[in-house]
Formats: C-alpha cells, structure tokens, sequence
C-alpha cells in the first residue's frame, strides 16, 4: 500500500494518513493472511520526519514490520541528510 507521491497540492502523507494505512494493512492480513508491504511518501523531508513514520509502524504493527520488503519511506529529499539523533 502506497500514499500519496507528495507531488498534489495536498502535499504527501501524514501520520493521520499513515495510521490509517497500517489499520488497513492489520486487516488485510486478518482476514486474508497474507502480508502486505506500507511505502510512505511526499513530505518526509528530515531524518526526524521519517522516525516519525518509523515508530508509527513499530508501535501499530510491531518490529517485524520493519524491513525492506513491509516497509519503505519514499523521500528523495532525505537523500545526503544526516540525522540530528
């Protein structure tokens, strides 16, 4: 499941928003049992910003959500920033 690319007027996800997804998500896999991935994306812009979606899925779906192949943050804004963390 994929958000918004960030390039509408709207501007790209939002922790609402990507809540919202990850409830999705937890369904899907309950009723289906199949595993489905969360890329977020458009207005991730530092470091702090993408933890926020990082511990966003932690909490809502657990650990185990954090790889490469459930979870990605798209933002090639972050490129070459280094966290303040």
């Amino acid at each position: 499941m994929k958000s918004s690319t960030g390039k509408s007027p709207a501007g790209g996800v939002t922790p609402d928003a990507a809540q919202a997804m990850t409830s999705a998500v937890r369904a899907f896999e309950a009723k289906t049992g199949n595993r489905v991935g969360i890329k977020v994306a458009g207005g991730i812009r530092t470091p702090e910003d993408a933890h926020v979606y990082v511990d966003l899925v932690r909490t809502e779906l657990g650990e185990d959500w954090l790889t490469s192949g459930l979870f990605r943050i798209g933002s090639s804004s972050l490129l070459g920033e280094a966290p303040t963390t």
